[in-house]
């Protein structure tokens, strides 16, 4: 999609598009290197984990939104790559929330996967914590009590502590947002994808 995306980029008549098809690669790598990082799921602390999606998510959404404004105005902003950055966060914090609501082939925990709420769970000293813990070291044969463990989840704060997480760059995008010069239709699009 990458590659295709530069090369429509190369066929306009934009004039800034060769600074838009560097932007496109530059952030392209930085996603790959963040996607490397989740497929090794090895980040399994806030400060790591916000890193990698600030990688993977962020600088593919931050792309989208630079190469708009470099094809619109031959510059980019601080302000437009800040709060680009912080919606592809947002958006993955939201995803790893929805992936925990269904016990099914797409659920991070059932696939051993490192997210926030799961990182907040794991960091708890109760018996859900340590059963998952053991499922995640492969030191149990069996299942885990999804109830007991969706309860944890949910009612334990690993839910409430991600939702957080994700309003703390909600607000630090709304602050970025506030000094681009942009029209309300567009700064009310933009809003919504930070809910």
């Amino acid at each position: 999609m990458l590659v295709m995306a530069s090369k429509t980029i190369d066929e306009t008549s934009f004039e800034h598009k060769r600074a838009a098809i560097k932007l496109v690669d530059e952030y392209a790598l930085k996603s790959i290197n963040g996607q490397q990082l989740d497929l090794l799921n090895s980040c399994r602390d806030e400060d790591s984990y916000v890193k990698m999606i600030t990688l993977k998510s962020g600088s593919l959404t931050a792309m989208g939104c630079l190469v708009g404004e470099v094809l619109a105005k031959g510059e980019i902003s601080q302000e437009v790559e800040e709060y680009g950055k912080y919606i592809g966060i947002i958006q993955q914090i939201k995803n790893d929330i929805q992936s925990l609501k269904a016990w099914g082939p797409k659920n991070d925990l059932l696939n051993k996967r490192y997210s926030l709420p799961i990182i907040y769970l794991l960091s708890q000293k109760n018996d859900v914590s340590k059963s998952v813990s053991s499922y995640y070291n492969n030191d149990i044969v069996t299942d885990l009590d999804n109830n007991a463990t969706e309860d944890a989840l949910t009612n334990g704060g690993a839910i409430r502590y991600a939702i957080t997480i994700k309003n703390v760059y909600k607000f630090k995008a709304l602050n970025y947002l506030e000094n681009v010069a942009i029209n309300q239709v567009g700064r009310e699009y933009l809003q919504k994808l930070l809910k």
